[in-house]
């Protein structure tokens, strides 16, 4: 699971997503660099959320995250990005 963070004493986001990371400045030249990095985008979103998914409920419950937030979560698009469920 290498998008859940365990360091739960820092303020940094539980679950890293799009808007929690350093956004990359798009070259300048062409259309499919831009195409291409939001494909990876979506992909590490996707996978963030399957992720999430297998987390049991008393490993959530420990970290401070809902099962029902999570639940929630869990429908959402590819393209949105994941939120931090500590909020």
């Amino acid at each position: 699971m290498s998008h859940i963070r365990t360091q739960l004493g820092t303020n940094e986001p539980l679950f890293q997503s799009l808007s929690t990371t350093p956004t990359m400045k798009l070259p300048r030249r062409g259309v499919w660099p831009g195409i291409a990095m939001r494909l990876r985008n979506w992909q590490v979103n996707r996978r963030a959320r399957r992720e999430l998914a297998m987390v049991d409920a008393h490993t959530l419950r420990d970290l401070g995250i809902s099962p029902e937030l999570v639940k929630y979560e869990l429908v959402q698009p590819f393209w949105r990005p994941l939120r931090d469920l500590r909020k």
